[in-house]
């Protein structure tokens, strides 16, 4: 989060779309419906919300699969581990390809 506080600061997210990847179900639906039963998961929500209305720009929440953050590297940062994934050079299209149509994807 407080790298979205810096760039939104900044000025650097207005008028663009921030893509925000989980896959935690619970987190996205609840981002989608305003609500959670989790107190800092709703406390999240708020915030990226607020950001969203304060900086104008475009909040766009995604379920990916765990397999995808694993090989992304997310997974791996939470514990410590900074040399998988993009952060060792993979690049983020070949695990997550929004470059490509939907059709293309689902071939995969």
């Amino acid at each position: 989060m407080g790298a979205i506080r810096r760039q939104a600061g900044s000025g650097a997210l207005a008028g663009s779309e921030l893509f925000f990847f989980t896959d935690n179900a619970v987190a996205e639906l609840a981002i989608y419906n305003g609500s959670a039963n989790s107190r800092r998961l709703y406390v999240l929500l708020v915030d990226l919300r607020v950001l969203q209305a304060r900086h104008g720009f475009r909040l766009v929440v995604c379920y990916c699969a765990g397999t995808r953050m694993i090989a992304q590297g997310t997974d791996g940062v939470s514990r410590g581990q900074l040399d998988e994934g993009v952060m060792n050079g993979t690049d983020m299209m070949s695990i997550i390809p929004l470059h490509l149509n939907a059709m293309k994807r689902s071939r995969d």
